[in-house]
């Protein structure tokens, strides 16, 4: 499940809004602050159907489950340590979404939600199939 989630959360293909709270330093987000490993916290999935929630889920990950956002362009995904999934990553929107493109140049957009410089990350998406909207909700601490 926890890998099913992460591939949901890391390459979806679903359209969402873009919005982001400022840093502490009263800036964006940039390509120097989000760069490095990112141990992933959490990912909170709910689900509704109208206003019936039908799905709600908390997955806790642990020490070797991490992307590393690089400089280059370039993002890995591992699970336990092993590399899960590549692709490619860009900020736009001044800082405020971040687009994760897959080996297929599939675009998954996220909205950044929170990205303080005490090195925390908040990843948001909004995925709707048939009546049910679900919202993604993952969250990430940067390695020491």
């Amino acid at each position: 499940m926890k890998n099913t989630l992460l591939l949901l959360c890391l390459f979806a293909s679903s359209l969402s809004s873009c919005k982001k709270d400022k840093e502490d330093s009263g800036g964006y987000t940039t390509n120097a602050t989000l760069t490095g490993r990112w141990n992933i916290i959490t990912v909170d999935t709910r689900v509704y159907d109208g206003d019936r929630l039908t799905v709600s889920q908390t997955d806790n990950f642990g020490e070797g489950d991490y992307w590393d956002i690089r400089a280059d362009g370039t993002i890995t995904s591992y699970l336990d340590r092993v590399v899960n999934k590549t692709g490619k990553w860009q900020l736009l929107n001044n800082g405020k979404k971040l687009v994760l493109i897959d080996k297929d140049n599939i675009e998954t957009p996220y909205e950044i939600q929170l990205h303080t410089a005490g090195g925390s990350l908040r990843l948001y998406q909004e995925v709707k199939v048939g009546s049910q909207v679900g919202r993604i909700t993952s969250s990430f601490e940067k390695a020491k």
